[in-house]
């Protein structure tokens, strides 16, 4: 730093440099963390085990904003003269008179602030557990964990709904306390011992580079001037960036070729994963008498991503009290700058370019989660599961001009003279003087407008669907449910940064190559920059996503709530109106069938219609939780389309007897709530058309023969979480994106629920159709049972169309199923995989042509095969099999018709193939071993 009171002068043969110090700095903290032994679950309970969690954060660094250099006189001159190159980098150049700086060329620049930030967070945990079980232990659990994630909310709103959470939670647990009373469960309430594994790991990567400008600042005039004398890097040229010029007098910038003013960039990037996956098994033990064993497994697994990178231009500036005196022997090019003088004088030998610079900035953001289980009590037999599924998902881009570029002249006017061609990009030449001090004169002049656009949009879609009950220490609900989450927020605003020259003269020289015609330049520069601000806040519709999360979570709980109290109700109405008593010693088989009976009654199914699936107190729900997401998500139209849409479901049920139209009526009742929700409306159409066929479909094939009216609470929402996959699946389909398949979920679902299953499907399916049906189901299952030929089940099939086909038994078709195996090939290979359902357990082999590789196990459900003959070939049987991490998906066809499998287990990869002469039968394999069970 040189500070003198008299003139201060530099002169060097070569280069003159005024830099900036660099200081650099590096860091490394890491903190591991081992602990084992007795830990806490969050609820009621303990796990012996161990964990680890680390801390890794590397960071590093340069500074120049603090070490800027300074030469500057008090009360005289300050002249820098370089045979080569003047460079002023992230520095000052100061004094009370004039500044003059001369150099074959000159550059000032900024000084840069760069800095990157490494962290990775890693988290690891097993144990043996030990807990409260059953669905009352497992409730009770469930209110404590709530309890404990109300404290650790910081966000009012989501702290006042998490304590919602938290109060619906202990009426849960309360519900399933009567209900093991009223039910006789000696399974409500138990221990869980289990083994659990738990691990999460999340990296992010920063880098940021902040610019600080250098400074010219002189008390009377400032001259800069590039000789081009020589020959060095950028004789001749003038370069200024992200720095600023002021002068109390006149400004002349003088160079021998060109000049250029530019912007520099502050930029900011962010990168960013997280991964976790756990899982268990383990038994849990009733606490009542008689109880049974349950065995149960879960897995779970999360991932995300992020990325942000942003851009803000820092301006180069000219401001002089007088005249600004731009000379340059070939091109002048002003990028993200801007010149301010009383008069600005110009005389460019080639083309003037001047263009403004936008601010940029853009995000993206991804999370998924998937978590599973399944539960087994011996002794009752009986089993229960239960899959969750949500995806959010963030986007927004801005581009704005923040600062115009040009020339601004005071009320001196301008007088620029240009060689060959003008263009402003977005950018103005200005003047507050009178026109006939403003003069323009070029060869040609070309002119264009920049947008300045700003966009986003948050989603999140989820699902649940369960078979209620406990799985462990997981309390899933009293009843069976399911429940579709859908909402999110967007926003958009515009405008537009014009070009424009204040009145005055404007002179075209080359009048045969002017492309465009000067009445369509705005003469308005004063109101030339429409720019526009920010309008996505990452934070706050963070927030505004885990309020929808948990506003569906509080619709779901409800529901249950509601369902609950019905079936309490509906049993006590039964238990008064038949004079049958449950034995004191009962067996779970008599408990069973005691529970069978008090619901086939009347007086069960006339109290539960006032709180089941498709009654009004349901559509209540479905209509609050709708309204209530849309209103968090900021979308007005939406919640009033999702508040009506279960009513409106419901009232479609005048269409009920041609089930085209009615489905045709739910297809354009989802399309436009969806539409209206700002949703894809041809997914909204698809599913609820989808789902209304799929519940008719679905209640053929499960529950044959029993009519609507019949049907228990628990048969119904297995109808409509089987029709509400199928809604999603279709409007996945029809939208190409997993948001597009929660759309067609609702809709599906909303149609199933307040339509289907609330006005009945046997008035709709014309009689005739159901029997046919029954009977095609019942042949099909004979005809596998006894191996008939495709000849013979055909000939089955003739005689069933002209109603001389015979009838026996019915098939669901729908098995548990445990699948190991995989295979590899290309063109030509070999596949080996083992299967236990719950008729038979076998090994399967084959000689197959394929392409892909697939492995993994699984259990899950098989269905089929369904329409024999669908796929003429005696010969051969296809499938595709594929992996995603947590689960598996499978398509066999062939000469026995279509079969599809899913499960959840490790599974990865995927394989078609192609397997000669062998009969398909939930796998494409030929059987190698075989043991049946019954």
């Amino acid at each position: 730093m040189w500070w003198l009171s008299r003139d201060v002068s530099l002169a060097a043969g070569n280069h003159v440099d005024v830099l900036a110090a660099t200081s650099t700095d590096t860091s490394w903290r890491f903190k591991e963390t081992k602990k084992s032994g007795l830990t806490g679950t969050g609820g009621i309970g303990f796990t012996i085990g161990s964990s680890k969690t680390s801390h890794d954060r590397r960071e590093a660094g340069t500074t120049q904003s603090q070490s800027a250099s300074t030469i500057g006189s008090t009360a005289g001159n300050v002249s820098i003269t370089a045979g080569k190159q003047a460079h002023i980098s992230g520095s000052d150049v100061i004094a009370n008179r004039d500044i003059s700086i001369t150099g074959d060329s000159v550059v000032v620049d900024p000084g840069h602030d760069r800095r990157t930030v490494d962290e990775k967070f890693e988290q690891k945990k097993s144990g043996l557990t030990v807990a409260l079980s059953g669905t009352v232990g497992s409730a009770i659990n469930n209110a404590v964990t709530s309890a404990q994630e109300t404290k650790e909310s910081s966000d009012s709103r989501l702290k006042a709904l998490q304590a919602t959470k938290t109060a619906l939670s202990g009426v849960q647990a309360g519900q399933a306390a009567t209900m093991a009373s009223a039910t006789g469960d000696p399974n409500a309430t138990g221990v869980s011992l289990s083994l659990t594994t738990q691990k999460s790991k999340s990296q992010q990567h920063s880098e940021s580079d902040t610019v600080s400008g250098s400074t010219l600042n002189a008390g009377n005039n400032l001259s800069v001037v590039a000789t081009g004398k020589n020959r060095g890097d950028n004789r001749g040229d003038i370069v200024i960036a992200g720095s600023q010029l002021k002068a109390g007098g006149n400004t002349s910038l003088d160079a021998a070729n060109d000049i250029l003013l530019s912007g520099a960039a502050n930029t900011q990037k962010t990168t960013g994963r997280n991964s976790s996956s756990g899982g268990g098994v383990g038994v849990s033990i009733g606490a009542g008498k008689g109880a049974g064993i349950s065995a149960f497994a879960s897995v779970n697994a999360a991932k995300g991503r992020e990325k942000g990178n942003g851009t803000e231009w820092t301006e180069t500036t000219t401001d002089s009290g007088k005249t600004v005196t731009i000379n340059s022997g070939r091109d002048t090019v002003l990028n993200g700058a801007q010149v301010n003088g009383n008069r600005i004088i110009a005389d460019v030998g080639h083309d003037l370019l001047i263009s403004s610079q936008q601010d940029t900035s853009k995000y993206d953001s991804k999370q998924t989660s998937v978590a599973a289980g399944g539960s087994f009590t011996f002794g009752s037999m009986t089993g229960s599961g239960y899959i969750a599924a949500s995806r959010d998902k963030m986007k927004s881009r801005f581009d704005s001009v923040a600062e115009q570029t040009g020339m601004f002249a005071g009320d001196g006017g301008f007088d620029i003279t240009v060689g060959k061609h003008t263009q402003l990009d977005g950018a103005v030449i200005a003047s507050t003087a009178t026109p006939d001090k403003n003069h323009l004169d070029t060869g040609t002049l070309g002119f264009s407008d920049l947008h300045n656009e700003a966009d986003y949009k948050v989603s999140h879609s989820g699902i649940s669907l369960s078979g209620g009950g406990s799985f462990g220490d997981k309390f899933q609900g009293n009843m069976p449910g399911g429940m579709i989450s859908a909402g999110g927020h967007s926003g958009h605003a515009e405008g537009t940064t014009q070009a424009a020259v204040a009145d005055g003269t404007i002179t075209i020289r080359d009048r045969d190559n002017q492309k465009q015609n000067l009445a369509n330049l705005s003469r308005d520069p004063a109101h030339a920059n429409d720019s526009i601000s920010p309008i996505f806040d990452k934070e706050k519709e963070q927030r505004r996503l885990q309020t929808v999360g948990l506003i569906s979570d509080i619709g779901s709980q409800v529901a249950d709530i509601a369902r609950t109290q019905g079936e309490l109700n509906a049993l006590k109405a039964a238990k008064e109106a038949t004079s049958e008593t449950l034995p004191a010693n009962a067996t779970e088989k008599q408990r069973q069938e005691y529970l069978a009976k008090l619901r086939d009654t009347q007086a069960y199914r006339n109290e539960m219609a006032k709180y089941g699936t498709g009654s009004e107190i349901q559509r209540g729900i479905q209509a609050a939780t709708a309204a209530l997401q849309g209103l968090a998500g900021g979308n007005l139209a939406g919640a009033l389309a999702g508040a009506s849409a279960p009513e409106l479901a419901h009232l479609l049920k005048s269409t009920e007897k041609d089930p085209a139209v009615n489905a045709i009526a739910h297809a354009i009742l989802g399309g436009a709530v969806a539409a209206m929700q700002g949703n894809n409306a041809a997914a909204g159409a698809a599913g609820a058309a989808t789902g209304e066929l799929a519940a008719r479909a679905i209640a053929g094939m499960l529950y044959p023969g029993v009519k609507q009216s019949d049907l228990s609470e628990e048969q119904k929402q297995t109808i409509s979480t089987l029709a509400t996959v199928s809604a999603g699946l279709a409007g996945g389909l029809t939208g190409n994106s997993t948001a597009s398949a929660a759309v067609g979920a609702q809709s599906g679902k909303n149609a199933v629920e307040n339509n289907s299953l609330s006005a009945g499907w046997n008035n709709i399916l014309p009689s005739g159709t159901q029997d046919y049906g029954q009977a095609v189901a019942s042949w099909n299952q004979y005809a596998q049972d006894n191996n008939l030929t495709p000849e013979q089940v055909q000939e089955g099939m003739n005689r069933i169309a002209i109603g001389e086909g015979p009838s026996w038994g019915t098939t669901y078709k729908v098995h548990p199923v445990v699948q190991a195996g995989g295979d590899v090939s290309f063109i030509r290979g070999y596949t080996l995989s083992g299967t236990i359902d719950d008729n038979h357990i076998s090994a399967n082999q084959g000689d197959i042509y394929s392409i892909g590789a697939h492995g993994g196990a699984s259990i899950g459900l098989s269905f089929g095969p369904y329409f024999p003959g669908l796929i003429n070939s005696n010969d051969n049987d296809y499938s595709i099999n594929g992996g995603f991490g947590v689960g598996a998906v499978g398509l066999s066809t062939g000469k026995d018709g279509v079969s599809f499998t899913f499960g959840f287990g490790p599974s990865w990869g995927w394989s078609a193939t192609e397997i000669k002469g062998v009969d398909v039968n939930g796998t494409s394999t030929s059987e190698v071993y075989r043991y049946d069970f019954k």
